[in-house]
């Protein structure tokens, strides 16, 4: 499930409980995330997961422990982007009353972003 807001990522614990992810996991995290929206961004849907694995500089294991396949990957920064884009939705809703000034203004603070 993509991250909210300051809400950690967590992983399974051996007890089958949710524990926050270790400040490194979450930092191998973050990496594996930037460096894939740029793999994928430049290459396609076809790049490899090794790719994705070199660029964020960790071992393409680290990768599929946290997603098992390609498409669980692009389906969590999908997700993540979704929820980006719809809380920037509703800040313009709320910074302008008028629906086609905060559909206006959402869309220019998105393309300028």
């Amino acid at each position: 499930m993509p991250m909210q807001g300051s809400e950690a990522p967590e992983a399974a614990s051996s007890e089958g409980k949710s524990a926050p992810l270790r400040v490194d996991a979450q930092r191998n995290l973050r990496h594996v995330l930037s460096a894939a929206r740029d793999v994928f961004g430049e290459q396609g849907y076809g790049a490899p997961m090794e790719e994705v694995a070199r660029r964020a500089r960790v071992g393409v294991g680290t990768v599929y422990r946290r997603f098992p396949n390609k498409e669980a990957l692009v389906r969590y920064i999908a997700e993540e982007e979704t929820q980006r884009l719809t809380a920037r939705a509703r800040e313009a809703l709320a910074r302008d009353d008028e629906p086609w000034g905060a559909l206006a203004g959402f869309v220019l603070r998105s393309a300028a972003a």
